[in-house]
């Protein structure tokens, strides 16, 4: 089956979530359907959409759904996922695009890897000399280590945030992983988070509103469920993970629409901050620290 299609690498400059990376990298990302909107499901430790649909329809509240996602070890951020309920991601041709890039992989690997490497190779010899990065996981959670292999031997650094983590520690040294902390995270997975020395990322329920210039503060230290306590950085300050320093929680302004910043809530994906205060400076503009609260 053919499918229309954008190119699987996307300049990162036309991406709101990774254009404020204010470094020299060449940036590239890979943006298929989050969860299963496409039918093929991309987020393993995510109460798949449909399920989640279904649940809603059939009467059950948000908080009650997280319980029984909870219970089995999944997020419920399928729900209010910022890449398919906010912003561009809610538009047609925005879904269509990852949807069918979605699909193209799952049905014809082989012919989806083989444009990949393609696109990896003109790129990297377009931008000799530049240091290359890539998000493949955009807005999934794939294991890119089943589907292309091969893309791990180019000179390329790879980063994204993961909630499956029993890929820490069990990747290339060019693909740098940063634990996402979430509702369905398990023992186990802190765990695996301590053996590997991992980064973590937390959502914290602060305010993220870029149109009308007000952002909100971050703790600047962060305790988890063992009491361990990790100093923050603003991660909505620049979105290259592998530049961060070892041992910390990369701290994110929780996005999307006031009814999905709710659900989230509701649903304990998003972390109370515990600070009203808000600025009008966009976190990659302010300086180290700006947005850290007590």
């Amino acid at each position: 089956m053919a499918y229309t299609v954008a190119k699987i690498l996307q300049p990162g400059e036309g991406n709101a979530k990774v254009s404020h990376h204010g470094t020299d990298y060449k940036v590239f990302t890979i943006s298929l359907a989050s969860s299963d909107s496409s039918g093929n499901n991309t987020c393993p430790r995510a109460l798949r959409r449909s399920v989640m649909q279904r649940m809603l329809d059939s009467g059950k509240d948000i908080h009650d759904i997280a319980q029984w996602a909870n219970a089995r070890a999944l997020s419920v951020c399928s729900g209010p996922c910022v890449t398919w309920e906010a912003g561009h991601g809610r538009t047609d041709h925005v879904r269509d695009a990852r949807i069918n890039l979605t699909n193209w992989l799952f049905e014809n690997p082989r012919s989806f890897k083989a444009a990949l490497i393609r696109q990896m190779t003109g790129l990297t010899k377009y931008h000799a000399g530049s240091e290359i990065a890539c998000r493949a996981n955009l807005d999934s959670d794939v294991q890119w280590l089943q589907w292309a292999p091969e893309m791990f031997g180019f000179p390329w650094q790879f980063w994204d945030y993961t909630k499956c983590s029993e890929r820490l520690g069990n990747v290339p040294a060019n693909w740098h992983l940063t634990y996402s902390v979430n509702d369905g995270t398990v023992a186990r997975d802190w765990d695996r988070v301590y053996r590997t020395g991992s980064n973590i990322a937390v959502v914290f329920d602060s305010l993220w509103n870029p149109w009308g210039s007000k952002f909100g503060y971050l703790p600047a230290t962060w305790t988890d469920p063992f009491g361990r306590v990790w100093p923050v950085v603003d991660g909505d300050r620049q979105e290259l993970r592998f530049l961060d320093p070892q041992g910390v929680c990369v701290g994110l302004r929780l996005k999307g629409d006031e009814d999905k910043r709710e659900d989230a809530c509701e649903a304990e994906f998003a972390v109370p901050c515990g600070i009203d205060a808000v600025r009008d400076i966009h976190p990659a503009d302010a300086p180290v620290g700006y947005y850290l609260g007590v």
